[in-house]
C-alpha cells in the first residue's frame, strides 16, 4: 500500500517476476483495483496484493477505500488472514505533502494499533535522491509526530526498498515469521458496521471536512478581501468626485468673478465712451454755434454793401 507512485507495483514486479504486473512511468495512477498475484520464495507460497493508491488521479479515496473494504472482507469471509503490510513512501519527495499525511493517517485506521507490528514502512526511489538529502529525509520521516514516529514506536520495521529483488523477497520471509492477524478495517466490516462507520471512512471524512473548513475560511477572508477592496474602491471613487466637484466649483467662482469683473469694466469703458461723446457733441455744437455766429456776420456786412452801392 501507500500513495501513487510510490513504486506498489515495481515491488510487486520485482518480488513475482511476473510481467502482467503493470508499472506506471509517472505519478498518474495506473492500478485501478485490488489485485493479488503469487510467487514462491523459501518454500513457501505468497499472495502479494497490489492497490490502488488513495490519492488516485481517476477515483475518490472513498471509492478506493469501499473496493479495498470489499476485498477485505471477502477474504477474511473466505478464511484468508493478512500476513503483514509493506506501506511504501518516495523518499524522493522534498516535504510530507496533506494527502501524503491523510493517507498515512487513514491507513492506521485502517489497521488499528494491533496490527502495526505486522507492517512494514518502506522507503523507495533512494537513486533519485542523494545518501545525505534521504538520510535526513528519513530521520525527519522517523522522528516527526504525525509521520512515521507513531507507527515505529508500535514497532513497525522501518526498511529502505531496493531494485534487488534478492532484498525484496527478503522482506516476504520476515512477514513469513510473522502471526497473520486481523486488520481494524475486517474487524468493524465483520461486526456489520457499515463502510462509512469504519475508522478509517470516518478519517476520510475529518479530512475532508477540514478541508471544507480550510476552503470556507480562505473563501470568507477573500470574500471579505474583496468587500474591504471594494468599499476602499468606493471611497477613493467618492473622494475623487468630490474633488473633482470641488475643483470644478472653484473653476466656476473664478469664472463668474472673472465675469462680473469683465461687466464692471465694460459698463466703465460704456460711462467713458457716453462721456466722451456727450464732450465730443458739446464740442461740435460750440463749432456750430461759431459757424453760425460768423454766417450771420457775414451776411449782415452783405446787406450793408448792397446797400450803400444802391444809395
Amino acid at each position: 500500500m501507500g500513495a501513487t507512485g510510490a513504486g506498489k507495483s515495481t515491488f510487486i514486479k520485482t518480488v513475482t517476476s511476473n510481467e502482467a504486473v503493470v508499472v506506471g512511468d509517472g505519478l498518474r495512477s495506473v492500478t485501478q483495483e485490488v489485485r493479488s498475484f503469487k510467487c514462491q520464495h523459501d518454500g513457501k507460497q505468497f499472495s502479494v496484493v497490489d492497490t490502488p493508491g488513495f490519492n488516485d488521479t481517476n477515483r475518490s479515496d472513498r471509492e478506493i477505500l469501499q473496493e479495498l473494504a470489499d476485498w477485505l472482507l471477502e477474504s477474511y469471509r473466505d478464511g484468508l488472514k493478512v500476513s503483514g503490510i509493506i506501506y511504501l513512501h518516495r523518499i524522493s519527495a522534498p516535504r510530507m505533502e496533506g494527502s501524503s499525511m491523510r493517507n498515512l493517517r487513514m491507513f492506521r485506521r485502517l489497521c488499528g494499533e494491533e496490527f502495526m507490528q505486522n507492517v512494514i514502512l518502506g522507503t523507495t526511489f533512494w537513486d533519485a535522491v542523494g545518501e545525505e538529502a534521504g538520510a535526513a529525509r528519513e530521520k525527519e520521516l522517523l522522528e516527526t509526530e504525525g509521520f512515521f514516529k507513531e507507527m515505529k514506536d508500535r514497532n513497525c520495521d522501518i526498511v529502505r526498498i531496493s531494485n534487488d529483488r534478492g532484498e525484496c523477497l527478503k522482506l516476504l520471509s520476515r512477514f513469513a515469521a510473522k502471526q497473520p492477524s486481523l486488520m481494524c478495517i475486517q474487524h468493524e466490516l465483520f461486526e456489520g458496521k457499515l463502510l462509512e462507520e469504519t475508522g478509517a471512512a470516518s478519517a476520510i471524512s475529518q479530512e475532508l471536512a477540514e478541508l471544507q473548513r480550510q476552503n470556507n475560511e480562505k473563501f470568507a477572508d477573500a470574500r471579505n478581501q474583496l468587500q474591504r477592496n471594494l468599499t476602499r474602491s468606493e471611497l477613493e471613487k467618492a473622494y475623487s468626485l468630490q474633488l473633482e466637484r470641488r475643483a470644478h466649483e472653484v473653476q466656476m467662482d473664478e469664472v463668474a468673478s472673472q465675469r462680473e469683473a469683465l461687466s464692471s469694466e465694460i459698463k466703465q469703458q460704456e460711462v467713458k465712451a457716453e462721456e466722451k461723446l456727450a464732450t465730443i457733441s458739446r464740442a461740435i455744437s460750440r463749432q456750430n454755434h461759431g459757424y453760425q455766429v460768423g454766417l450771420n456776420q457775414l451776411n449782415d456786412q452783405l446787406r450793408a454793401l448792397k446797400a450803400s452801392a444802391s444809395s
